[in-house]
Order: structure tokens, then C-alpha cells, then sequence
């Protein structure tokens, strides 16, 4: 069987991890920000640590510009930020690089749209993970938590079958991953988890444990749980919030040594993620007319600290 290749679209976080267990079952390819890729290039390989040991994951083709990447890919996974999938996806095309699947493996509501708006129709998975990833320094990749990895077929004649082989590499890659129908059920527990652990870790500065080992931010929690299911219950997607609530402290106790992608965010004075969550949920909840204070809440918390990041105002 002939290895597929795979482009991921993004090595942050997820996408360091993603390529440190896929890397040896397929011909993988990465692009990435110049302070990680550089370091990895210095180094010669990309530092994988988990549960206190370190592998040294040999990554030959990773570069920070599309010039330098094949034409054709069997599959290209984006995995940056979801503010900047609209910017690499043109990219590629204006470089017509090209897959015969694409894959969105990112946190958020309404993604799959920014696809359609650049590239039109065409066999596209979403992937949504409950894998803790952080990267500490330059070169460096911590697992801080394992999850499961879900993929759903959205749209394209090939889509399920593409989606099932990628359930298998990652199966095989030592990632456990599943094969999900119910897309829009999945996107609605997962942004929930994101805006729970994600929101709150964020506006407290602390790492995921806190969400749990917290009686208080537990009880927030709850009310962030209830809050988002009373909307969703507006749509037809019914979800329980004990379940849920259960199902946010285990990730959040699983992933408990992460730091979330949004707080890292913060910490480094970069943009987050929170339009395509916290900010979705608050957009849904003006069109359905429900009540949101909670959300709307954690959202403009967030929101000023992106506004005020370079400032100064923040006290250390």
C-alpha cells in the first residue's frame, strides 16, 4: 500500500502533535510559523515530550513558505488557528497546491464555510480532538493529555472513505480516532469543552487542572454547560448538560498539565480563537433570541485582552 501524502497546514500545537506520531505511516510535509520551523531545521528534529520522556521526531520536510511544497497532496490537514484558515487556504491555491481531501482539525463553529468560500466544493472532513498539545519553546511539543481524535465526513462524493483511512493512519500513529456521523452534535460538545476550559483557563491564566480542583470554577462551569444547551435545544440539538458536564472535568482532568491553546494565545499577546467559539455561541443566541449573559460575558473578557495585549496595562 502506497503511503499517503499528507500536508499539515499549520505545525502549532496540534499540528506539531499530529506530525510527531503520524510522520513514520505516511510522506508528511508541514508549514509553519519561521520561530518553530527554524528551530526544528537547527535542531535537526522536532522535541515530542510526554509523561516526562522526550523522542526526537525527525521532520524532513517541514518549511515556512508554500513555494516549496509539492502540487499535489492526498490529503492536506489544517490545523492553524481558525482566524487564519481563510489566509492558507489562498495561499495554496495561488500556489496551486492541491488535495484530493482536505481536513479541518481546529476548534470552532462555521469553519467549514471559510472552505467553501475559497476552494468551492470538495471532499472535506472536519476532525475535532480532545488531545491536550502545547508548545513550551521553539522546537518543542509537549502531549500534556491524550483524547480522542473524531472525523466526519461534510461534503464531496469521497469524503467518508477519505475520512475512514484517516481514522485508520491515526489508529495506527498511536492517536485513537473514531468515525463520527453527527458532525453538528460533535461541533456542539466540542465548543462547549472550548468554551469552558478554554475561556476559563484563558481569563485566570491557569492551566486546565484548575478547571476541576476548583469547586467555584466547576459551578461556573455548569452554568456555562446549562447555558449552551438551552441554545443548542433552540436548534434541534439536543444535548444533556449532567452528561456534559461530566464530559468537560474528564477532558479538563485528562489534559490537566495543558496549557490551552487560548491561553497560550493570551500569554503570547496573539489573537485567539474566541470568535469561532465563545463568539459563535453569543452570534446564536442574538439570532435565536436566547439569553447568553454568561458567554457574552467570557467573550468580551476575552476580547479585551486581545484589545489591550500591547498596552501595557496589565500588571504581571
Amino acid at each position: 500500500m502506497v503511503s499517503p501524502r499528507i500536508l499539515i497546514a499549520g505545525l502549532g500545537s496540534i499540528g506539531s502533535l499530529v506530525a510527531a506520531y503520524i510522520h513514520e505511516h505516511c510522506e508528511l510535509y508541514a508549514i509553519g510559523r519561521k520561530w518553530h520551523i527554524d528551530a526544528i531545521k537547527q535542531k535537526g528534529f522536532l522535541t515530542l515530550r510526554k509523561n516526562g520522556e522526550e523522542r526526537k521526531i525527525i521532520l524532513k520536510n517541514v518549511t515556512t513558505t508554500v513555494s516549496n511544497l509539492p502540487k499535489e497532496f492526498d490529503f492536506i490537514i489544517v490545523t492553524t488557528k481558525a482566524h487564519d484558515t481563510e489566509q492558507i487556504l489562498k495561499e495554496l491555491k495561488e500556489a496551486r497546491i492541491s488535495a484530493k481531501c482536505y481536513v479541518l482539525l481546529q476548534n470552532g463553529i462555521g469553519n467549514e464555510e471559510v472552505v467553501y468560500k475559497v476552494l468551492g466544493q470538495v471532499n472535506l472532513i472536519r476532525g475535532i480532538t480532545n488531545n491536550g498539545a502545547n508548545i513550551p519553546e521553539p522546537g518543542v511539543v509537549i502531549h500534556a493529555g491524550i483524547g480522542e481524535t473524531f472525523f466526519a465526513p461534510v461534503s464531496g462524493a469521497d469524503s467518508e472513505e477519505f475520512a475512514k483511512k484517516l481514522v485508520e493512519l491515526f489508529n495506527k500513529a498511536g492517536l485513537p480516532a473514531k468515525l463520527e456521523p453527527n458532525l453538528v452534535l460533535l461541533l456542539w460538545k466540542k465548543v462547549i469543552i472550548n468554551t469552558v476550559i478554554n475561556s476559563l483557563t484563558a481569563v485566570l491564566r491557569m492551566k486546565n487542572k484548575g478547571v476541576y480542583l476548583s469547586n467555584s470554577a466547576r459551578k461556573l462551569a455548569e452554568m456555562i454547560v446549562e447555558e449552551i444547551c438551552k441554545i443548542a435545544a433552540r436548534k434541534g440539538i439536543q444535548i444533556d448538560p449532567k452528561e456534559m458536564i461530566n464530559v468537560v472535568m474528564k477532558v479538563a482532568k485528562s489534559t490537566g498539565e495543558n496549557i490551552s491553546s487560548t491561553l497560550q494565545d493570551v500569554l503570547r499577546g496573539k489573537k485567539t480563537e474566541m470568535d469561532f467559539i465563545c463568539g459563535a455561541i453569543v452570534r446564536e443566541s442574538k439570532k435565536l433570541r436566547v439569553s447568553a449573559p454568561i458567554c457574552e460575558t467570557l467573550y468580551l473578557l476575552i476580547k479585551i485582552i486581545e484589545e489591550l495585549s500591547n498596552k501595557e496595562v496589565f500588571i504581571r
